[in-house]
C-alpha cells in the first residue's frame, strides 16, 4: 500500500515539474520575441534614417510577418509615439552632437493568468543615426 501511494506522490511531483517547465519555456519564448520585434524596428528606422513613412510601412510589414499583436499601446509614457496600430511605443531621443537615437518599447504580454493579463515592457535604443545639416 506504501508504494501505491508513493507513485502517486512521484507522479504528481513530476506533473508539477513539468507544468512549471513548460511555463518557463513559453515566457522565454515570449521574451525572445519582444526582442527580435525590437531589434528589426530599430533596423528599419536606422535603414531609412529616422522614424517616418518609409519606415512606418517596413516595420509594419516586419510586424506582420512576425505576429505580432495589434491594437493600441497603452503604457507609452511621455514622449513616446504609438501611431502604427501596434502594441509599441517610439520615441526621438534628444539630439547629441550631430546624431540622434530612438528608443524603442515593446511589451511581452502574460495571461490570461488567474483571470489577469499583465505586460512586461522590453525597452531598446537604435544605433546613432548621424545627420549632416539642419
Amino acid at each position: 500500500m506504501k508504494q501505491a501511494i508513493g507513485m502517486t506522490q512521484i507522479m504528481n511531483y513530476i506533473m508539477i515539474f513539468i507544468a512549471i517547465t513548460f511555463c518557463f519555456l513559453i515566457a522565454t519564448l515570449g521574451y525572445m520575441k519582444a526582442f527580435k520585434v525590437n531589434s528589426k524596428i530599430a533596423d528599419a528606422v536606422e535603414k531609412f534614417e529616422g522614424y517616418n513613412e518609409l519606415s512606418k510601412e517596413e516595420i509594419k510589414r516586419v510586424l506582420n510577418i512576425l505576429g505580432y499583436k495589434k491594437g493600441n499601446a497603452t503604457d507609452c509614457g511621455a514622449g513616446y509615439i504609438s501611431d502604427i496600430g501596434y502594441n509599441i511605443c517610439i520615441q526621438e531621443m534628444p539630439k547629441t552632437g550631430n546624431y540622434f537615437k530612438y528608443k524603442i518599447k515593446t511589451f511581452v504580454e502574460f495571461g490570461p493568468i488567474l483571470g489577469f493579463k499583465f505586460q512586461i515592457p522590453i525597452t531598446s535604443e537604435s544605433e546613432k543615426i548621424y545627420y549632416f545639416s539642419d
